[in-house]
């Protein structure tokens, strides 16, 4: 009904237009209409629809993030790699995307792709525990198990009682034929377990 009376109705869908069959007022009220407001305050509503919409790509992207993560644990890495790497794509910066999907391309036989994707990361995860780790697992699936022991060192200067530290320094002592130190490290990785 209130259309029908000629009420100026600024919330309607057009502020340009009157809902009823009066006409806008000739010079409008700071408080009335879209267009009536400050610059400032019309801003602000520019940048509300801009949050909703971030907040609803983030919102996506966690979703995404869930599901690639539920793809994982239940063994199917085919159907985790788009979803990961879309993630990635999203927030380079962010380790936890970038080590999930270095680890996937590393299962699927990647290597080439894993240590791209880990040459990415290093800028923001730098010098850690778990880097060194992933090169070694990458080094190892290339091959070159003395750019492993280099790794290995590397984590075991971190962190030398860390199980997958540990773990990977024994296959590659057995690998490089060092018997001495893979049985001496596989005796210290039994202590700790």
């Amino acid at each position: 009904m209130a259309g029908r009376t000629g009420i100026w109705r600024p919330w309607s869908r057009s502020s340009r237009r009157c809902c009823g069959r009066a006409s806008p007022p000739a010079k409008w009220p700071i408080t009335t209409g879209w267009r009536g407001l400050p610059r400032s305050i019309r801003f602000l509503g520019g940048w509300c629809r801009f949050r909703r919409r971030r907040a609803a790509a983030e919102t996506r992207r966690e979703n995404q993030w869930s599901l690639a993560r539920a793809y994982l644990y239940s063994g199917k890495t085919e159907q985790a790699l788009p979803l990961l790497e879309h993630c990635f794509a999203a927030y380079p910066e962010r380790s936890d995307y970038a080590q999930a999907l270095a680890r996937t391309q590393l299962a699927l036989g990647l290597a080439d792709e894993a240590e791209e994707t880990l040459a990415i990361c290093l800028e923001s995860f730098g010098n850690s525990t778990s880097a060194h780790i992933l090169q070694g697992q990458i080094c190892t699936q290339k091959g070159q198990h003395q750019q492993v022991l280099e790794h290995v060192e590397k984590a075991r200067a971190q962190a030398p009682r860390a199980v997958p530290v540990l773990e990977l320094s024994c296959r590659a002592y057995g690998q490089l034929g060092r018997w001495e130190e893979a049985r001496a490290t596989a005796a210290f990785l039994l202590g700790i377990d």
